[in-house]
C-alpha cells in the first residue's frame, strides 16, 4: 500500500477544484474520468490540502434500492464522528432525501457522491415507469438547488466513472441540464508524466510501461508499488500472484459500464483490438449484416470514451476559402487506451496458457506491439512542445496504393507543416532513407497540394540512427533517437 500523501501531477485539476471549494458561493461540480483514473483519491487529497475532510460528507452509492442507500448515507455521515438523528421514512422513500440534505446542508460544508451513476439506477428503479430523462433523484438534485438550499456555500460533487451517463446528466430535457457550475473530466497521464512515479527509468523502460499502463494510475502503481525494479520480472510474477486481476478487470469494466449487452460489446471491442477498424470490418468479424446491428452499441463505447474515432488529420481542416465540407467518411475505430490494447492482444488470448507461457507471448510480440505506441508517444511530444492547432496522422492512397504518415501536423494560417516519421526498432535505421519516405506525401496530405506555398519541416523519431542529418534536398530535418527523446522529456515536467 502506497502511503496516502503521494500524489502526482493534476496541477491544472487540483487549481479549480481548490479554487471552486473555496469560493463563497454555492457550487454543483461534476467529476468523471474511467474507472481506475482516481477519481476519488484526487478529491480526497484536495479535501486534505484544504483541510476539509472531516467537513465534508463522502458518500459513496452501493448497487441497491433506495432505502439501502439511505442507510448507507448515515453510515458515511458518522465516518467524520458526527451522527445524525435518523429521519423519519417519507410515505415516498424517495422523498426521505431532502431531509437528510437537510440535516447536511446544517452540519457540513459540502457532499460528495462517488460513483452517483448507481444511485441514479437506484431512482430509477424506484420509479420504473418513469421516462429515463426524469430521473427522481436529478429531480431532487435539481429542486434542492433551485429552491431548497440555505447554506450559501454548500458545495455537492457529483463523481462517476460511466461517462456516459454522467455525459448525459447535462443533456437533452433532463433535470440537471444548465445546472452544473462546473465539470472537471480526469484523463489518464501522458507518457512524459510518467516521469513523476518512475523519475530513474530510461525512455525504453517508460515505453515498456506505458504500453501496458497508458497513463492510468492504478496499473501505474501496479507495478510502482512492488519490489522489482524491472518489468518483465514483476509482470512475470504479476501474472501468477495477481491473476484474477489480469483476466477479470477489462471483463468486470465491461460488465460495470455496459451490463446490458455486456457480450456484445465485448465481442465488438475484440473486433476492433484484431484490426477491424470500420463498421464493415467489424460486421464481418461478428458474422452479421446489417449496420443497425452495431451502430448503438458503437455509439455507446464512443460516449464512453472506450473507444475513439480517428480521422486523417487533414480531413478535420475545411479551408476558409471554400464552401467544401470536412471529410468525414475515412474514419476508423480505435481502442482509447494501452491497457485495453495490452488486455486484448496478450492476455484475453492467451487465458488458458501457464504464466510462464503467457510471459514469453507477450515478449515475443512487444516489439512490434510498441511500434504504434511510439507514433502516439511521438504526437503526444509533439503536441507538447508545438502550438500547431492540427497535430495527428495521415492515411490515405497514393498512386492506387495505401499509404501513411505517422506524424502530420499544419497551421492553415501560417502556411506551416511539419511531417514526422516514427520507428521504433533496435535495427539502426538510415535518415536518408526515412526522408525519401516522408517527401511522398507532400503533395497529397494537405488541400494546399503546391509544396512551395507550405513551409515543410520534417522529424525522424528512432529509437536507434545510424547518423544524424539536419538537411536533405533543400528541407530542414530535425532527428531524435531514444537518449535525446528522453533528454527532451524531462524538460516537459
Amino acid at each position: 500500500m502506497r502511503p496516502q500523501h503521494e500524489f502526482y501531477g493534476r496541477k491544472q485539476e487540483i487549481s479549480k477544484l481548490t479554487r471552486l471549494l473555496q469560493s463563497d458561493s454555492f457550487q454543483l461540480i461534476k467529476i468523471t474520468g474511467r474507472r481506475r483514473i482516481g477519481k476519488t483519491e484526487f478529491v480526497r487529497f484536495v479535501l486534505n490540502q484544504l483541510q476539509l475532510s472531516s467537513d465534508i460528507i463522502f458518500h459513496t452509492p452501493i448497487e441497491s434500492d433506495i432505502a439501502t442507500n439511505i442507510e448507507k448515507l448515515y453510515l458515511d455521515i458518522e465516518e467524520p464522528n458526527k451522527e445524525l438523528p435518523h429521519v423519519s421514512p417519507k410515505k415516498s422513500i424517495i422523498l426521505t432525501y431532502y431531509p437528510i440534505f437537510r440535516q447536511i446542508e446544517q452540519n457540513f460544508s459540502g457532499l460528495v457522491i462517488d460513483e452517483y451513476p448507481r444511485l441514479h439506477r437506484a431512482g430509477q428503479i424506484e420509479y420504473p415507469k418513469l421516462p429515463k430523462d426524469k430521473n427522481p433523484i436529478d429531480e431532487i438534485l435539481k429542486d434542492y438547488k433551485e429552491n431548497k438550499i440555505t447554506n450559501p456555500s454548500f458545495k455537492i460533487i457529483l463523481m462517476g466513472s460511466e461517462i456516459s451517463l454522467m455525459e448525459d446528466l447535462d443533456q437533452g430535457n433532463r433535470p440537471l441540464r444548465g445546472l452544473f457550475d462546473s465539470f472537471i473530466k480526469l484523463n489518464p497521464f501522458k507518457f512524459y508524466e510518467l516521469q513523476y512515479f518512475f523519475p530513474n527509468k530510461t525512455f525504453s523502460e517508460l515505453m515498456e510501461i506505458f504500453a501496458y499502463s497508458d497513463g492510468i494510475p492504478l496499473y501505474l502503481w501496479k507495478f510502482r508499488d512492488s519490489n522489482f525494479d524491472n518489468f518483465w520480472d514483476w509482470l512475470s510474477e504479476s501474472l501468477v500472484k495477481d491473476y484474477s486481476f489480469w483476466f477479470s478487470e477489462i471483463k468486470s469494466i465491461i460488465e460495470a459500464d455496459f451490463s446490458i449487452h455486456g457480450t456484445r460489446y465485448g465481442a465488438i471491442l475484440d473486433a476492433i483490438a484484431k484490426g477491424n477498424t470500420r463498421s464493415n470490418e467489424i460486421l464481418a468479424d461478428l458474422k452479421l449484416e446489417k449496420t443497425g446491428d452495431i451502430t448503438p452499441y458503437i455509439r455507446k463505447l464512443l460516449q464512453a470514451n472506450v473507444i475513439i474515432e480517428e480521422f486523417p488529420i487533414n480531413d478535420l481542416y475545411r479551408p476558409s476559402h471554400t464552401s467544401k465540407p470536412r471529410n468525414l467518411k475515412n474514419g476508423i475505430y480505435q481502442l482509447s487506451d494501452n491497457f485495453m490494447k495490452f488486455w486484448f492482444r496478450f492476455i484475453k488470448t492467451t487465458e488458458a496458457l501457464e504464466p510462464t507461457r503467457i510471459t514469453k507471448f507477450i515478449q515475443d510480440g512487444y516489439s512490434d506491439y510498441l511500434g504504434g505506441i511510439f507514433e502516439r508517444v511521438c504526437r503526444e511530444i509533439i503536441e507538447k512542445t508545438t502550438d500547431f492547432p492540427y497535430v495527428g496522422r495521415w492515411w490515405g492512397k497514393i498512386d492506387n496504393v495505401r499509404e501513411e504518415c505517422d506524424i502530420l501536423a499544419f497551421d492553415p494560417q501560417k502556411n506551416e507543416a511539419l511531417l514526422g516519421i516514427c520507428k521504433w526498432t533496435n535495427k539502426p535505421q538510415n535518415p536518408i532513407n526515412l526522408m525519401k519516405q516522408a517527401i511522398r506525401y507532400e503533395d497529397h496530405i494537405l488541400y494546399n497540394r503546391k509544396t512551395r506555398d507550405m513551409n515543410y519541416k520534417y522529424l525522424i523519431f528512432s529509437r536507434n540512427l545510424k547518423f544524424e542529418i539536419d538537411h536533405y534536398n533543400g528541407r530542414d530535418v530535425e532527428c531524435y533517437n531514444e537518449e535525446r527523446l528522453h533528454t527532451l522529456i524531462k524538460t516537459l515536467i
